[in-house]
């Protein structure tokens, strides 16, 4: 594990440099698990992190990190809930937020903002 660790670590910092951005820009993106629910939850924001541990959501890790507000070529991270599934879902892609909204599912927040998986190829 510390081996996959170090290499995600270099990664991160690889990819900080290429895109001429600091550490104090990012902030984590993190895991929450509800057990009772069966459901991850991902989150960078406070009221995010507010709203998992209120419904019994316990903190697991920080998947990565994202921008708080917009950056060139970045898009936003985007919550959606669906409440017949007891469902988080988050997203990137038009596609993913499509699919959300088609599969009955409400959107809730931007919890940050990535780059496109074009420019992590």
């Amino acid at each position: 594990m510390k081996s996959i660790c170090s290499f995600v670590l270099v990664f991160l910092i690889v990819i900080v440099s290429l895109v001429n951005v600091t550490y104090a820009e990012l902030v984590p993106l993190e895991l929450y698990w509800g057990k009772e629910r069966g459901d991850n939850f991902t989150t960078a924001t406070k009221e995010g992190a507010q709203a998992a541990i209120n419904a019994g959501y316990k903190y697991v890790r920080i998947e990565g990190y994202v921008f708080p507000s917009k950056m060139d070529n970045t898009v936003p991270l985007k919550l959606f809930w669906g409440r017949e599934r007891g469902d988080n879902f988050t997203t990137a892609t038009k596609e993913g937020a499509q699919a959300a909204i088609n599969a009955g599912y409400k959107y809730v927040r931007i919890e940050g903002y990535v780059y496109p998986a074009k420019y992590c190829q």
